[in-house]
């Protein structure tokens, strides 16, 4: 017993020194915030609304970064990601975007058993930097939005949203700060439409 009680920390030791080489580096981590300001000239709404996780392809639904390869195939950014998967991360910016709106009493995550008057479900379609056409790459968002009326779940009104906008250069730093300006604008485009949409409905 004391033979091998000495020969583990010793087996451990060794090891040890190779465990940095067996795990590699962390991926850099880069996030999206909601607009500061959401300006939006529908009316306010007295109605609580629920947002779904979108749905997205797999290619997309990862937290890894997507980019349009020139070869039109589908390749992520080496080392980097996003904070959480990118429907997961759009979900969230899209339910502050609706907080900072004002114009909404309440409006939260379908998937936490909340009751509320509407539902809104999204297709997350392109979330990724397109190298198609030219470097530095477009970035692309587009999503398709159903305003659901609850608890019937009929389908009131849909639509889809979209904006592009080039990366000044092919570095991260200028990639995310498009990817961020895209989000901002197709985000201010579904709270405004979907407040539009609750304020055509009967009480």
């Amino acid at each position: 017993m004391k033979k091998t009680a000495l020969f583990l920390p010793l087996l451990l030791t060794a090891c040890s020194g190779l465990l940095p080489d067996l795990v590699g580096q962390p991926p850099a981590l880069y996030e999206l915030r909601p607009p500061a300001e959401v300006a939006v000239s529908a009316p306010p709404s007295d109605r609580q609304l629920l947002i779904d996780v979108p749905v997205s392809s797999a290619g997309i639904d990862s937290p890894r970064i997507a980019l349009m390869a020139a070869d039109h195939t589908l390749a992520y950014y080496k080392d980097v990601s996003w904070t959480d998967r990118a429907p997961v991360l759009f979900q969230s910016l899209l339910i502050t975007a609706f907080d900072r709106s004002q114009k909404i009493p309440a409006v939260g995550r379908d998937n936490v058993g909340l009751r509320a008057d509407y539902l809104l479900k999204t297709d997350l379609v392109d979330f990724q930097a397109d190298y198609t056409a030219q470097t530095p790459p477009t970035i692309k968002v587009a999503v398709t939005a159903k305003l659901i009326a609850m608890p019937r779940r009929i389908i009131l009104a849909g639509k889809e949203f979209s904006a592009e906008v080039p990366a000044q250069t092919d570095d991260m730093g200028n990639v995310q700060l498009a990817f961020q300006q895209a989000s901002d604008a197709v985000l201010t485009q579904v709270v405004d439409w979907t407040l539009g949409q609750l304020a055509q409905q009967k009480k």
